[in-house]
């Protein structure tokens, strides 16, 4: 699965035409799936333009693989299309839940901690790589709230899933340095909770201060713990291709570019 390399940036619709402009051909791209799904449009030929030029992966947030309600076949059928579609290298999710039958809550929640629902996770994870045709990648969430029901560590929690449904992590080091500060934990006693090989994709990110928690805003520059937190990484992992997130308050794609040239300067990799 190790297709990808180095930095790279969510995509944004704003950035279409900087993208295809751009001459750093060395880039990949994150393609949030559910703002593709409807079939046809202008967006969908630019997405393709940019699929054409640039290595893409896919990242959901519907899925809601968590719920114990029957899994979407309907979306993972779009999803699939759109995966050939544009030749994405990987599928990602969250470990988290969304939904309920036909509601649709607007955030992701968290999942408690414990067998029960490790076995129950376990089970949607390996339908849905049966389906896709290949192991997924599942991403950490940040959270405000614990559950009652914990009775496992995240990142042992974490280590489980991914042993006995033989997929692969996309770590989120802005969601763990968020956990960490609000539920109280140290991020470095997570990280050394983590079979580091299946690691296969980081997310970073931005957050912001609020009176007593941080909230994982993604409208900011990638915060210095959350660089710290992916120095560490590196060096106990080696190179992992990760990438700039920013969804609200967008910059202009240049920087994106200079925070994805951090990345590269970290992971020691020299721009083309």
């Amino acid at each position: 699965m190790d297709a990808i390399q180095g930095a790279g940036i969510g995509l944004r619709n704003p950035h279409f035409k900087d993208i295809l402009g751009c001459q750093q051909t060395s880039l990949w791209f994150e393609v949030l799936a559910d703002n593709f799904l409807i079939d046809g449009g202008l967006n969908l030929d630019l997405l393709m333009a940019v699929a054409e030029r640039y290595p893409t992966v896919l990242h959901g947030v519907g899925l809601s693989i968590g719920s114990v309600s029957p899994l979407d076949w309907d979306y993972l059928q779009k999803l699939r299309k759109l995966m050939d579609g544009i030749g994405a290298k990987w599928y990602s999710e969250h470990i988290s839940f969304c939904a309920d039958g036909e509601v649709q809550l607007p955030d992701l929640l968290p999942m408690p901690f414990n067998q029960e629902s490790l076995a129950h996770l376990v089970d949607r994870v390996k339908a849905v790589q049966d389906y896709m045709g290949q192991p997924m990648l599942l991403e950490n969430i940040s959270s405000y709230i614990q559950s009652p029901h914990n009775s496992l560590f995240e990142a042992d929690f974490i280590a489980q899933l991914l042993e006995k449904a033989d997929c692969y992590l996309l770590l989120d080091l802005n969601n763990l340095y968020v956990c960490s500060y609000n539920h109280g934990f140290n991020p470095i006693d997570y990280l050394n909770s983590l079979p580091l090989d299946r690691i296969k994709q980081v997310h970073l990110a931005g957050h912001e201060h609020r009176s007593h928690y941080l909230l994982d805003s993604h409208g900011c520059p990638i915060a210095e713990p959350v660089w710290n937190l992916f120095t560490r990484l590196i060096n106990m992992a080696g190179p992992i291709p990760a990438m700039v997130e920013w969804d609200n308050h967008l910059p202009d794609f240049k920087a994106l570019l200079e925070q994805a040239q951090r990345i590269n300067q970290i992971l020691n990799i020299r721009e083309p």
